[in-house]
């Protein structure tokens, strides 16, 4: 019983102190704001008619700050979270952008691969 009690205590703690994931508002959520309003939707306006055309979703997130967690690690959990793209083709792509650690990291399902490689988008 104390080893549970242990478990999700630290479990807990892992939450706690880990970075918040936001909920997604469309596909460019600029939470760290330094995208101009007007280039946000011509972005969004773009990645719509890449949806369209091929059925890849691309999900665009900016935050100020992982609180410290590695830029990947923290993708992944936004990844895991919004699950941007088809289930059946896995054809999400995920950028994420932090202001403070000036990093990003594209994620790129296997789906997606024929259109984003893996070369073009690792830039972390």
């Amino acid at each position: 019983m104390i080893k549970i009690t242990r478990l999700l205590l630290s479990v807990g703690l892992i939450f706690l102190f880990s970075a918040q994931i936001p909920k997604p508002q469309g596909f460019v959520n600029d939470y760290a704001e330094i995208i101009p309003i007007e280039i946000e939707k011509k972005l969004s306006d773009l990645i719509l008619e890449l949806e369209q055309k091929t059925s890849a979703e691309i999900a665009v997130l900016t935050i100020k700050s992982t609180e410290g967690e590695p830029i990947f690690d923290y993708a992944m959990q936004v990844a895991e979270s919004w699950r941007p793209g088809k289930k059946e083709k896995d054809n999400g792509v995920l950028m994420v952008v932090s202001v403070q650690e000036r990093r990003m990291h594209i994620l790129v399902g296997y789906g997606a691969g024929g259109d984003f490689t893996g070369f073009q988008s690792r830039k972390d």
